[in-house]
């Protein structure tokens, strides 16, 4: 049986939780009263039951034993169970079918989940594009102004640069409902550019801050090298930076970006350092992702009911104008 915390929420709707033709023949004081009875026997074990004990029920309601008679009539809402409780058996059925959909529900969220650890996965880890990360890392450490000859080595050695990380199920779900193949494959492009984008811009953002804290002399380019790494998804670089904010929270990271870098999978550990991604933050920026699709999904459909009624003004114009000339020329 679920725990107290993970009870379903409570529906105030009364006809599905009552016998058929009680809630509509209830006075205002009787709908009060059963609305509290059912309210306090959600909760208990079993869930949807009270105890057959007046001076309880009546304490539940809000007033004395002795006027409990004055609420016979909820009698019809309630049947004795072998166990000598009242059972409410309608909002028990409704009890569980509300618990029924939260657990499925949940088993979505860890499988979504699993599954976007499995493609951060299956990405191969190229251990010259580490390299060249923390040599880079290192001499713009020493001396900033030699940064910007090397500031595209990482993104020329990355194994996924110019490649597309897979997108989360609820965008693939909405590109999969847009009937052209071109304008599918416009909007998947169009949000893999917006995730590069947000990775980007937080990733300058933390950077600067770090630069006018004078925490790092790292220049701003930086940031540029760290977006385009190979496992540098917003949901990760999200993850790292707040790990690397706690870390500076406590004192116990003299080097926040070399930590950075740690936890983007682009020191020499390579992917055994990568940070995991708490699932709150992949939920935020799935749904974040989602309603981007959603966005470009509509200007989609837009743009090609747009051009279907371009195809169809020329078509009829063309039909149009040959009678004319035919009659014209006899």
């Amino acid at each position: 049986m679920p725990a107290v915390e993970s009870h379903p929420r409570f529906p105030f709707d009364l006809v599905p939780l009552l016998p058929d033709g009680v809630a509509a023949s209830l006075s205002l004081a009787e709908t009060g009263a059963i609305l509290r009875l059912l309210a306090h026997s959600w909760r208990q074990q079993p869930p949807c039951s009270l105890p057959d004990d007046t001076a309880v029920l009546a304490a539940v309601v809000g007033i004395k034993a002795e006027q409990w008679p004055r609420l016979s009539r909820l009698d019809a809402a309630f049947t004795i169970g072998t166990d000598g409780r009242l059972h409410l058996r309608e909002a028990r059925a409704v009890y569980d079918r509300l618990s029924a959909e939260a657990e499925r529900s949940a088993r979505t969220s860890v499988v979504r989940a699993n599954a976007a650890r499995a493609r951060w996965s299956q990405v191969p880890p190229d251990a010259n594009a580490h390299a060249n990360a923390m040599h880079m890392h290192t001499r713009s450490d020493a001396n900033a102004s030699s940064a910007p000859s090397e500031r595209s080595a990482l993104q020329r050695s990355s194994p996924e640069t110019n490649s597309k990380r897979p997108l989360s199920a609820l965008s693939a779900d909405v590109i999969a409902r847009i009937g052209s193949a071109g304008a599918r494959a416009l909007t998947e492009e169009k949000i893999h550019a917006w995730r590069r984008s947000q990775a980007l811009s937080q990733l300058r953002s933390f950077v600067e801050s770090l630069r006018s804290g004078g925490l790092s002399n790292v220049p701003l380019s930086k940031a540029d090298e760290l977006a385009g790494g190979p496992w540098s998804s917003p949901e990760r670089v999200d993850a790292a930076i707040c790990r690397v904010k706690d870390r500076m929270a406590v004192k116990d990271c003299h080097k926040p970006v070399g930590y950075l870098i740690a936890m983007l999978g682009l020191s020499a550990k390579g992917r055994a350092s990568l940070v995991e991604v708490p699932l709150v933050i992949a939920a935020k920026w799935e749904q974040q992702e989602a309603a981007v699709a959603r966005q470009l999904a509509v200007v989609a459909a837009t743009a090609a009911a747009i051009e279907e009624r371009r195809f169809q003004v020329s078509q009829s114009q063309s039909g149009a104008g040959f009678p004319r000339a035919h009659s014209g020329a006899g």
